[in-house]
């Protein structure tokens, strides 16, 4: 069994959601060091892979894994310009994964890309919304309609236009995304993330594998 799991987060949304939702499921499962290291936005493939090997190399019994978005993933991820030739993203995010894999190759790596940002994952439910100040009834009903709309809320697409955060940013008066991404995740619980984000649920599945044999 691995002591704990560590995370290359994008940024310091991603970092608050790894500590305030995913450190708690983990300890539930008996793995107790969690931790989110923030790339500070420069998520380079350079610095990915300089951080990644980095705490392969100083820690021998944590798992590595990583939390980044697709929308705008940097062009310098290994295979990018191949995978964008797929048709799907999931089919261009899983052989980026591949490649990257393929790259640092080592059993205690797990590299993930989000589906295609992290503001998908806030789309699950209202709970989180509706505690938002600047959510007023025409903002409520607006983002209840994609909601509702996407079963999936990773297949919300990355037009630079309906991406989930530029959706949010248009909707949502004020919305910051370090102040709200967070709260409206921990609000909405990751129960219902779980449930509705297969692929964000697989990676849990396998992180937890991983760091229990």
């Amino acid at each position: 069994m691995k002591r704990g799991i560590y995370f290359i987060a994008e940024g310091a949304t991603e970092v608050q959601f790894i500590e305030s939702s995913l450190r708690h499921y983990f300890i539930s499962k008996g793995i107790y060091d969690i931790r989110a290291f923030d790339m500070g936005g420069s998520n380079s493939y350079s610095k990915y892979y300089r951080d990644v090997t980095t705490f392969l190399k100083r820690e021998e019994d944590i798992i590595v894994t990583s939390m980044i978005d697709f929308f705008r993933l940097p062009t310098d991820f290994p295979g990018y310009n191949e995978a964008k030739k797929l048709k799907g993203a999931v089919n261009q995010i899983t052989a980026i994964e591949k490649e990257v894999s393929n790259q640092i190759k080592h059993k205690r790596f797990v590299p993930y890309i989000q589906l295609h940002e992290f503001e998908g994952l806030l789309f699950t439910d209202m709970r989180g919304f509706s505690q938002i100040p600047s959510c007023d009834a025409k903002a409520l009903s607006e983002l209840k309609e994609i909601v509702d709309t996407y079963q999936n809320p990773e297949l919300i697409n990355d037009g630079p236009e309906t991406a989930p955060s530029k959706r949010l940013k248009k909707i949502i008066p004020g919305y910051d995304k370090p102040l709200y991404g967070s709260y409206i995740a921990l609000e909405n619980g990751l129960e219902s993330i779980i449930n509705k984000c297969p692929r964000f649920r697989n990676w849990l599945e396998i992180l937890e594998a991983k760091a229990l044999l």
